[in-house]
């Protein structure tokens, strides 16, 4: 953990030195959705918790490290990248089995908040994007093995589909923008109507 730490430090020093300043810092770090599927009952406790330690870990020295150039600049805006597992209703939690992906995501959009609400009077927004599933995303020789979901989640969308990367991207720039200048604190929906809350 100590030298993650200092190599997270280290890196955004490294950045900020090349670059000038530190604008936006957008953090796409794995969280580790592979162990999903396994019931909760016969889930060993390292295969929960490498979704919450590696996507939360990443998360917050990232965050911390991007955060500390732009409160001394005075501007920034920090973007995070969670998934429909933070919201699933009670009939996808049974279908999809989400072990600790869901409490890493959830734990992520928690944090993103946290750090607005610390930022914000230091000119840094922070938003998190909440995505669905992006099946351009997914391996091509498990099409076949993955149609049946990929059906199952299109089904339980507004829109009748997954959002694509090129939108999540569209968003991201949107947020990072100054068109975005009083969005922060927000859990950006982009899940194609699989979820619709309040956010």
């Amino acid at each position: 953990m100590l030298l993650q730490d200092k190599t997270a430090i280290v890196y955004a020093a490294d950045v900020a030195a090349k670059a000038g300043r530190i604008d936006v810092s957008l953090n796409a770090a794995s969280i580790r959705g592979d162990l999903q599927g396994t019931p909760l009952l016969d889930m060993a406790m390292a295969d929960f918790m490498a979704p919450v330690e590696t996507g939360v870990r990443a998360n917050f020295l990232t965050m911390r490290g991007a955060a500390r150039h732009m409160v001394r600049q005075g501007h920034g805006v920090i973007l995070a990248l969670s998934a429909t597992s933070a919201g699933l209703s009670g009939r996808d939690r049974v279908y999809h089995r989400t072990g600790g992906f869901a409490v890493a995501c959830t734990a992520i959009e928690a944090m993103a908040r946290t750090f607005a609400g610390e930022l914000g009077r230091h000119g840094v927004r922070v938003v998190c994007l909440r995505s669905d599933a992006l099946p351009e995303t997914w391996p091509p020789e498990a099409e076949a093995e993955l149609r049946e979901i990929r059906d199952y989640m299109n089904a339980g969308t507004a829109l009748g589909r997954l959002p694509r990367i090129a939108e999540v991207a569209d968003a991201a720039a949107f947020a990072a923008s100054d068109r975005a200048g009083a969005m922060t604190g927000a859990i950006v929906n982009l899940t194609c109507g699989s979820i619709m809350d309040a956010d």
